[in-house]
């Protein structure tokens, strides 16, 4: 198999008895696969391309809405939506928008009126580009709820703080039992 399977950053919490909180349709596959590398050797990029133009066919083909060219277009919705959501303090948005893990993170954020942990928001966006994308079934599971679609996108920011360029890998991920277009979550903010 070519999925390397990633843990998630140390400061994501475990779900544990919390999990009851989310419906199926929040629950995350908790893992990036196959982590994006901007560094990566002749032969990965081949193999990424490979790997990318199959997980997107898959996507178009099961997904009604699902064009790859405009992924990146819904993908900066995304993260605006997610930002006014986070500067409203609205956790239900912040619910339909992020992983159960990340919500649970903006939510502390949020209650404990404290800066996100390791994480910082960016509000000018320059450009977005899709630079990876994978299907995940997870191990041991024969349930369609439990195979998601990840789609990394490079998005270039301009810090305001600073006036450098900055680029930031986010994942995007999807179940394929999800109808709505509006199911796309953020489960990894660079």
């Amino acid at each position: 198999k070519f999925s390397i399977e990633f843990k998630m950053s140390q400061h994501m919490p475990k779900l544990g008895k919390n999990a009851k909180r989310f419906n199926t349709r929040t629950m995350s596959s908790k893992t990036i696969f196959d982590p994006f590398d901007a560094n990566r050797t002749f032969y990965q990029r081949i193999r990424n391309l490979v790997l990318n133009r199959m997980a997107l066919n898959k996507m178009e083909q099961d997904f009604a809405h699902f064009k790859r060219k405009e992924f990146p277009d819904t993908a900066v919705d995304i993260y605006d939506d997610l930002l006014k959501a986070y500067k409203r303090r609205d956790k239900v948005e912040l619910m339909r928008i992020l992983s159960a893990e990340y919500y649970d993170i903006f939510k502390s954020s949020i209650r404990d009126k404290k800066p996100l942990p390791g994480i910082k928001l960016y509000k000018k966006i320059l450009k977005a580009s899709l630079v990876q994308s994978r299907t995940v079934a997870l191990k041991n599971s024969t349930d369609d709820a439990d195979n998601f679609a990840q789609i990394t996108m490079e998005f270039v920011f301009k810090d305001e703080e600073t006036g450098d360029k900055l680029k930031k890998y986010n994942v995007f991920e999807r179940k394929f039992t999800d109808k709505d277009e509006k199911d796309w979550r953020i489960c990894h903010l660079d």
